[in-house]
Protein backbone atom coordinates (compact mmCIF):
# COMPACT_ATOMS: atom_id res chain seq x y z
CA UNK A 1 0.00 0.00 0.00
CA UNK A 2 2.84 2.40 0.86
CA UNK A 3 4.67 1.60 -2.37
CA UNK A 4 1.52 2.18 -4.43
CA UNK A 5 0.94 5.52 -2.73
CA UNK A 6 4.50 6.61 -3.52
CA UNK A 7 4.13 5.62 -7.17
CA UNK A 8 0.83 7.49 -7.48
CA UNK A 9 2.38 10.61 -5.98
CA UNK A 10 5.36 10.35 -8.32
CA UNK A 11 3.04 9.90 -11.30
CA UNK A 12 1.16 13.11 -10.49
CA UNK A 13 4.38 15.12 -10.20
CA UNK A 14 5.98 13.74 -13.40
CA UNK A 15 5.36 15.30 -16.79
CA UNK A 16 7.90 13.35 -18.88
CA UNK A 17 5.95 10.82 -20.96
CA UNK A 18 8.39 7.83 -20.94
CA UNK A 19 8.69 8.05 -17.16
CA UNK A 20 4.91 8.23 -16.78
CA UNK A 21 4.55 5.11 -18.92
CA UNK A 22 7.06 3.24 -16.74
CA UNK A 23 5.32 4.34 -13.52
CA UNK A 24 1.92 3.36 -14.92
CA UNK A 25 3.23 -0.08 -15.85
CA UNK A 26 4.68 -0.54 -12.35
CA UNK A 27 1.34 0.48 -10.83
CA UNK A 28 -0.49 -2.03 -13.00
CA UNK A 29 1.90 -4.83 -11.99
CA UNK A 30 1.60 -3.81 -8.35
CA UNK A 31 -2.21 -3.88 -8.51
CA UNK A 32 -2.12 -7.36 -10.02
CA UNK A 33 0.27 -8.59 -7.32
CA UNK A 34 -1.93 -7.13 -4.58
CA UNK A 35 -5.03 -8.77 -6.04
CA UNK A 36 -3.28 -12.14 -6.22
CA UNK A 37 -2.02 -11.73 -2.66
CA UNK A 38 -5.51 -10.89 -1.36
CA UNK A 39 -7.07 -13.84 -3.18
CA UNK A 40 -4.40 -16.21 -1.85
CA UNK A 41 -4.89 -14.93 1.69
CA UNK A 42 -8.67 -15.36 1.43
CA UNK A 43 -8.23 -18.88 0.07
CA UNK A 44 -5.96 -19.82 3.00
CA UNK A 45 -8.45 -18.44 5.52
CA UNK A 46 -11.30 -20.33 3.89
CA UNK A 47 -9.36 -23.61 3.90
CA UNK A 48 -8.40 -23.09 7.54
CA UNK A 49 -12.01 -22.38 8.51
CA UNK A 50 -13.28 -25.45 6.64
CA UNK A 51 -10.62 -27.72 8.17
CA UNK A 52 -11.58 -26.59 11.69
CA UNK A 53 -15.30 -27.33 11.40
CA UNK A 54 -15.05 -30.55 13.43
CA UNK A 55 -12.34 -29.53 15.91
CA UNK A 56 -13.12 -25.82 16.38
CA UNK A 57 -16.56 -24.90 15.11
CA UNK A 58 -16.43 -21.46 16.74
CA UNK A 59 -13.60 -20.43 14.42
CA UNK A 60 -15.62 -21.44 11.37
CA UNK A 61 -18.79 -19.60 12.41
CA UNK A 62 -16.79 -16.51 13.41
CA UNK A 63 -15.22 -16.48 9.94
CA UNK A 64 -18.63 -16.96 8.30
CA UNK A 65 -20.18 -14.09 10.28
CA UNK A 66 -17.26 -11.84 9.38
CA UNK A 67 -17.79 -12.54 5.69
CA UNK A 68 -21.51 -11.93 5.96
CA UNK A 69 -20.97 -8.49 7.49
CA UNK A 70 -18.18 -7.39 5.15
CA UNK A 71 -19.24 -5.13 2.31
CA UNK A 72 -18.23 -5.46 -1.30
CA UNK A 73 -15.20 -3.42 -2.30
CA UNK A 74 -15.05 -1.19 -5.39
CA UNK A 75 -12.01 -1.06 -7.63
CA UNK A 76 -9.59 -0.95 -9.10
CA UNK A 77 -11.35 -0.13 -12.37
CA UNK A 78 -10.18 -0.34 -15.98
CA UNK A 79 -9.89 2.92 -17.89
CA UNK A 80 -10.51 3.45 -21.61
CA UNK A 81 -6.85 2.86 -22.45
CA UNK A 82 -6.94 -0.54 -20.69
CA UNK A 83 -4.95 0.45 -17.59
CA UNK A 84 -6.15 -0.10 -14.03
CA UNK A 85 -6.76 2.77 -11.64
CA UNK A 86 -7.47 2.82 -7.93
CA UNK A 87 -7.69 6.57 -7.54
CA UNK A 88 -11.06 7.51 -5.93
CA UNK A 89 -11.57 10.53 -8.21
CA UNK A 90 -10.88 8.60 -11.40
CA UNK A 91 -13.05 5.66 -10.27
CA UNK A 92 -15.90 8.07 -9.46
CA UNK A 93 -15.66 9.56 -12.96
CA UNK A 94 -15.66 6.09 -14.53
CA UNK A 95 -18.73 5.03 -12.54
CA UNK A 96 -20.49 8.29 -13.44
CA UNK A 97 -19.87 7.79 -17.16
CA UNK A 98 -21.03 4.17 -16.93
CA UNK A 99 -24.20 5.26 -15.12
CA UNK A 100 -24.99 7.94 -17.72
CA UNK A 101 -24.39 5.59 -20.64
CA UNK A 102 -27.50 3.50 -19.89
CA UNK A 103 -29.88 6.45 -20.30
CA UNK A 104 -31.56 6.88 -23.67
CA UNK A 105 -31.12 10.16 -25.47
CA UNK A 106 -34.28 12.24 -26.07
CA UNK A 107 -35.65 12.36 -29.59
CA UNK A 108 -35.54 15.83 -31.09
CA UNK A 109 -38.68 15.27 -33.15
CA UNK A 110 -40.71 14.57 -29.98
CA UNK A 111 -39.63 17.63 -27.98
CA UNK A 112 -41.78 20.75 -27.63
CA UNK A 113 -41.15 24.28 -26.50
CA UNK A 114 -44.79 25.08 -25.62
CA UNK A 115 -46.33 22.58 -23.17
CA UNK A 116 -49.72 24.38 -23.23
CA UNK A 117 -50.01 23.91 -26.97
CA UNK A 118 -49.04 20.24 -26.68
CA UNK A 119 -51.68 19.41 -24.06
CA UNK A 120 -54.49 21.67 -25.29
CA UNK A 121 -54.37 21.07 -29.04
CA UNK A 122 -55.76 17.55 -29.28
CA UNK A 123 -58.68 15.85 -31.06
CA UNK A 124 -62.07 16.00 -29.40
CA UNK A 125 -62.27 12.23 -29.04
CA UNK A 126 -58.89 11.94 -27.29
CA UNK A 127 -59.23 11.03 -23.60
CA UNK A 128 -57.17 12.61 -20.82
CA UNK A 129 -56.63 11.90 -17.14
CA UNK A 130 -59.56 14.16 -16.25
CA UNK A 131 -61.95 12.48 -18.71
CA UNK A 132 -63.94 10.48 -16.15
CA UNK A 133 -67.55 9.76 -17.01
CA UNK A 134 -69.69 8.13 -14.32
CA UNK A 135 -72.88 6.48 -15.55
CA UNK A 136 -75.89 5.08 -13.74
CA UNK A 137 -74.73 1.57 -14.59
CA UNK A 138 -71.44 2.24 -12.77
CA UNK A 139 -73.34 3.31 -9.64
CA UNK A 140 -75.54 0.20 -9.77
CA UNK A 141 -72.50 -2.07 -10.18
CA UNK A 142 -70.76 -0.35 -7.25
CA UNK A 143 -73.81 -0.86 -5.02
CA UNK A 144 -74.02 -4.51 -6.04
CA UNK A 145 -70.40 -4.97 -4.91
CA UNK A 146 -71.21 -3.85 -1.35
CA UNK A 147 -71.14 -6.69 1.17
CA UNK A 148 -74.74 -7.27 2.36
CA UNK A 149 -73.74 -7.54 6.04
CA UNK A 150 -71.40 -4.52 6.06
CA UNK A 151 -71.81 -1.84 8.72
CA UNK A 152 -73.78 1.28 7.86
CA UNK A 153 -71.79 4.39 6.98
CA UNK A 154 -72.05 7.90 8.47
CA UNK A 155 -75.46 8.36 6.82
CA UNK A 156 -76.86 5.42 8.81
CA UNK A 157 -78.29 3.58 5.79
CA UNK A 158 -77.73 -0.17 5.84
CA UNK A 159 -76.30 -2.04 2.87
CA UNK A 160 -79.55 -3.94 2.38
CA UNK A 161 -81.44 -0.66 1.98
CA UNK A 162 -78.92 0.58 -0.60
CA UNK A 163 -79.23 -2.64 -2.58
CA UNK A 164 -83.03 -2.50 -2.58
CA UNK A 165 -83.06 1.15 -3.71
CA UNK A 166 -80.07 1.04 -6.08
CA UNK A 167 -82.07 2.01 -9.18
CA UNK A 168 -83.61 5.03 -7.45
CA UNK A 169 -80.29 6.09 -5.90
CA UNK A 170 -78.30 5.80 -9.14
CA UNK A 171 -79.40 9.20 -10.51
CA UNK A 172 -78.68 11.40 -7.43
CA UNK A 173 -75.43 9.59 -6.68
CA UNK A 174 -74.26 10.07 -10.27
CA UNK A 175 -75.01 13.80 -10.06
CA UNK A 176 -73.18 14.02 -6.73
CA UNK A 177 -70.02 12.35 -8.00
CA UNK A 178 -70.01 14.20 -11.32
CA UNK A 179 -70.33 17.58 -9.58
CA UNK A 180 -67.60 16.64 -7.13
CA UNK A 181 -65.20 15.70 -9.94
CA UNK A 182 -65.97 18.82 -11.98
CA UNK A 183 -65.50 21.21 -9.04
CA UNK A 184 -62.63 19.28 -7.44
CA UNK A 185 -64.27 19.30 -4.00
CA UNK A 186 -65.55 16.58 -1.68
CA UNK A 187 -68.52 17.23 0.66
CA UNK A 188 -67.51 17.33 4.31
CA UNK A 189 -70.17 14.73 5.17
CA UNK A 190 -68.37 12.18 2.99
CA UNK A 191 -65.09 12.71 4.87
CA UNK A 192 -66.52 11.46 8.18
CA UNK A 193 -65.38 7.98 9.17
CA UNK A 194 -67.86 6.27 11.45
CA UNK A 195 -65.46 3.44 12.31
CA UNK A 196 -62.84 4.07 14.97
CA UNK A 197 -59.30 3.07 14.16
CA UNK A 198 -57.40 0.70 16.41
CA UNK A 199 -54.78 1.87 18.84
CA UNK A 200 -54.60 3.35 22.31
CA UNK A 201 -54.77 7.00 21.26
CA UNK A 202 -57.56 6.37 18.75
CA UNK A 203 -59.56 4.52 21.41
CA UNK A 204 -59.25 7.43 23.84
CA UNK A 205 -60.41 9.91 21.19
CA UNK A 206 -63.32 7.66 20.19
CA UNK A 207 -64.57 7.07 23.71
CA UNK A 208 -64.47 10.65 24.99
CA UNK A 209 -68.01 11.34 23.82
CA UNK A 210 -69.26 8.10 25.37
CA UNK A 211 -67.58 8.93 28.69
CA UNK A 212 -69.26 12.34 28.84
CA UNK A 213 -72.65 10.76 28.16
CA UNK A 214 -72.15 8.22 30.94
CA UNK A 215 -71.11 10.97 33.37
CA UNK A 216 -74.20 12.97 32.46
CA UNK A 217 -76.47 9.96 33.05
CA UNK A 218 -74.86 9.23 36.41
CA UNK A 219 -75.16 12.87 37.49
CA UNK A 220 -78.84 13.09 36.52
CA UNK A 221 -79.60 9.77 38.18
CA UNK A 222 -78.00 10.70 41.49
CA UNK A 223 -79.57 14.14 41.41
CA UNK A 224 -83.01 12.51 41.24
CA UNK A 225 -82.46 9.39 43.35
CA UNK A 226 -79.58 10.47 45.59
CA UNK A 227 -81.79 11.73 48.41
CA UNK A 228 -83.97 8.61 48.33
CA UNK A 229 -80.93 6.34 48.44
CA UNK A 230 -79.34 8.30 51.28
CA UNK A 231 -82.52 8.12 53.36
CA UNK A 232 -82.38 4.31 53.18
CA UNK A 233 -78.99 4.27 54.94
CA UNK A 234 -79.18 3.69 58.72
CA UNK A 235 -78.54 6.59 61.07
CA UNK A 236 -75.26 5.16 62.42
CA UNK A 237 -73.81 5.04 58.89
CA UNK A 238 -75.06 8.49 57.87
CA UNK A 239 -73.16 9.99 60.81
CA UNK A 240 -69.87 8.73 59.33
CA UNK A 241 -68.84 11.86 57.44
CA UNK A 242 -65.27 12.71 56.59
CA UNK A 243 -63.91 9.20 57.23
CA UNK A 244 -61.75 7.04 55.01
CA UNK A 245 -63.28 4.37 52.75
CA UNK A 246 -61.72 1.64 54.92
CA UNK A 247 -63.45 2.99 58.04
CA UNK A 248 -66.78 3.21 56.25
CA UNK A 249 -66.42 -0.37 54.96
CA UNK A 250 -65.56 -1.65 58.44
CA UNK A 251 -68.57 0.08 60.01
CA UNK A 252 -70.79 -1.20 57.22
CA UNK A 253 -69.58 -4.77 57.81
CA UNK A 254 -70.26 -4.43 61.53
CA UNK A 255 -73.77 -3.16 60.89
CA UNK A 256 -74.50 -5.97 58.41
CA UNK A 257 -73.31 -8.61 60.88
CA UNK A 258 -75.81 -7.36 63.49
CA UNK A 259 -78.79 -7.66 61.17
CA UNK A 260 -81.21 -10.53 61.82
CA UNK A 261 -81.84 -13.25 59.28
CA UNK A 262 -85.03 -11.68 57.86
CA UNK A 263 -84.89 -7.99 58.72
CA UNK A 264 -87.66 -5.63 57.62
CA UNK A 265 -86.81 -2.99 55.03
CA UNK A 266 -85.96 0.27 56.88
CA UNK A 267 -88.39 3.05 56.15
CA UNK A 268 -90.77 0.79 54.22
CA UNK A 269 -93.80 -1.13 55.57
CA UNK A 270 -93.54 -4.87 55.43
CA UNK A 271 -95.44 -6.49 52.58
CA UNK A 272 -97.57 -9.58 52.84
CA UNK A 273 -95.65 -11.32 50.02
CA UNK A 274 -91.90 -11.18 50.49
CA UNK A 275 -91.15 -11.63 46.77
CA UNK A 276 -88.89 -9.61 44.51
CA UNK A 277 -91.65 -8.28 42.17
CA UNK A 278 -93.74 -7.20 45.14
CA UNK A 279 -90.80 -5.46 46.82
CA UNK A 280 -89.95 -3.71 43.53
CA UNK A 281 -93.51 -2.43 43.16
CA UNK A 282 -93.54 -1.10 46.72
CA UNK A 283 -90.09 0.47 46.34
CA UNK A 284 -91.14 2.29 43.19
CA UNK A 285 -94.27 3.79 44.65
CA UNK A 286 -93.05 4.97 48.07
CA UNK A 287 -90.89 7.84 49.30
CA UNK A 288 -88.54 6.23 51.79
CA UNK A 289 -88.18 8.21 55.00
CA UNK A 290 -85.29 6.11 56.32
CA UNK A 291 -84.79 4.45 59.69
CA UNK A 292 -84.52 7.76 61.49
CA UNK A 293 -87.30 9.40 59.49
CA UNK A 294 -86.94 12.51 57.38
CA UNK A 295 -84.26 13.83 55.11
CA UNK A 296 -80.71 14.28 56.39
Amino acid sequence: MIKRHKLQTKLKNTTYTPVRVQITEKLRELEEQMQKSHKEQQRKEEMQAVSNIQQNSKFFFAYARKKLKSGATVGPLTKEDGTLTGDPTEMADLLKSQYESVFSRPRTDRTTGDPLFLFDDRPNDQLTLSSINITKEDIVIAIDNIVPDSTAGPDGFHAQLLKKCKLELATPLRSLWSTSLENGTVPSALKVNNHQRRGRLCYVKGTQGITQKVKSLIHNSFTYNGTRLFNCIPQQLRDLTGVSPETFKRKLDQWLQKLPDCPPTPGSPNSNQNTLPQIAREAGGLEYAGASGGRP
